[in-house]
């Protein structure tokens, strides 16, 4: 009855879950599900450096995210070392490739294009060029669009904290925001996020079909 990787993530991902931000706890809840998928009655006993390569052979099968997949799992396995639960440490001479490092810039022509484009026949695609347009508008991360309170929004102000910095921010915000705000605010509970939930996946998939029409 040797422990199964599964038990020792839920229990590891519940005490690691106080010290890490909402943004981080995505990647290990995805991390998660991978593992599930991949192998899901993995012992902890059986990872070791013939494990890891298999892993990553099935990220790039499935076009994930390998950097941040095997960063996490390293994460998680370096405290199954430290509890005693991994005797193995092979797993450890597995390299991580690097992160992909993008530089890519919304010139104004192309910002103008996705204003300006005709999405009358297509109201699901709405919300994404607003957010996406507000987002660009003052340089903020869509993590922190989508976490937006009504009570984080006072007097033409956005008052926050960065989700992956944890810094404080003052942001007033200009005319063409002040519109895209003005369509959901008052539709929006006191409590609620300005802008509806959409997920992050969704907002890119959607994004590229702007950029056809």
């Amino acid at each position: 009855n040797e422990l199964l990787f599964s038990k020792f993530y839920d229990t590891f991902c519940q005490r690691h879950f106080q010290n890490i931000r909402p943004s981080t706890q995505i990647h290990y809840v995805t991390l998660g599900k991978k593992m599930k998928a991949f192998r899901p009655k993995a012992k902890i006993s059986e990872i070791d450096y013939s494990f890891m390569v298999e892993f990553d052979n099935y990220l790039i099968e499935t076009k994930s995210g390998r950097y941040n997949m095997i960063k996490f799992l390293k994460t998680t396995l370096k405290e199954a070392l430290k509890l005693g639960v991994l005797k193995n440490e092979s797993y450890k001479g597995f390299q991580n490739v690097s992160p992909k490092v993008r530089e890519e810039y919304w010139t104004l022509s192309q910002m103008n294009k996705i204003e300006a484009c005709d999405l009358t026949s297509k109201k699901h695609l709405e919300l994404t060029r607003y957010m996406f347009l507000f987002a660009c508008y003052h340089g903020m991360r869509f993590c922190d669009v989508v976490a937006l309170k009504k009570e984080n929004y006072k007097n033409s102000i956005i008052s926050i904290k960065q989700i992956k910095t944890g810094v404080d921010l003052k942001i007033p915000i200009n005319t063409q925001a002040k519109k895209i705000i003005c369509r959901f605010y008052n539709k929006r509970e006191e409590n609620e996020n300005i802008f509806p939930s959409i997920e992050n996946q969704t907002i890119n998939r959607y994004l590229k079909k702007i950029g056809t029409i």
